[in-house]
């Protein structure tokens, strides 16, 4: 969803076999972090994932991210 994605972190763990703390670190040290404003998560959601959008059990299940560097251009 142009300069952010969507993760679902327990579905990821389960395909490489690597614990949450482990993902979420490793996306940290490529210089992406976590999108934590409501509203823009409920945007990107809701563009790219419009089915998981609308469940918001499913919606939790997602984080969006983003790399640091875009993060801090709008800053």
């Amino acid at each position: 969803s142009g300069s952010y994605f969507c993760v679902n972190t327990q579905q990821l763990k389960k395909l490489i076999c690597r614990c949450k703390s482990s993902i979420n670190n490793g996306f940290q040290q490529l210089g992406y972090t976590t999108i934590k404003i409501k509203p823009r998560v409920s945007f990107c959601l809701k563009n790219s994932l419009p089915s998981v959008a609308n469940n918001p059990v499913l919606s939790r299940q997602w984080t969006v991210r983003t790399y640091l560097s875009d993060v801090l251009a709008q800053q």
